[in-house]
């Protein structure tokens, strides 16, 4: 999952890109794939023209994770478990006030699909 985000974060080649939305829509499917692979390129977008400080991302393929991508899987553990004021919070760590509104927007479509995700990776 985080991969997935880092690939857009980092605007991964063209075919670097395609293979993650590639592997988004084997698992969990077509249609929730195009899903994932649109939020996180929003959410993505939003932080980076909207976070609070420069994030620390990690390259692809890195096993660790940073403290930032550590936020932004709280996040999705509280979208997915219905707590969105938990998310707002973690996510208010990371992005400034006047983009808090459009990355939980982004992050939104993901609740549903995160969990499958995670368990798939």
């Amino acid at each position: 999952m985080i991969d997935h985000f880092r690939a857009r974060w980092f605007g991964e080649d063209e075919r670097a890109l395609g293979r993650s939305a590639d592997a988004l829509m084997n698992s969990p499917g077509r249609a929730q794939g195009r899903v994932a692979d649109w939020s996180l390129c929003r959410m993505a977008a939003v932080l980076q023209r909207g976070a609070r400080r420069p994030l620390d991302i990690a390259p692809v393929g890195t096993a660790q994770l940073t403290a930032n991508e550590r936020s932004l899987l709280a996040i999705l553990d509280a979208l997915s478990e219905g707590d969105d004021s938990l998310a707002a919070r973690h996510a208010e760590w990371l992005v400034a006030p006047s983009a808090l509104r459009a990355f939980l927007s982004a992050t939104a479509p993901l609740a549903d699909i995160y969990p499958k995700l995670s368990r798939a990776a």
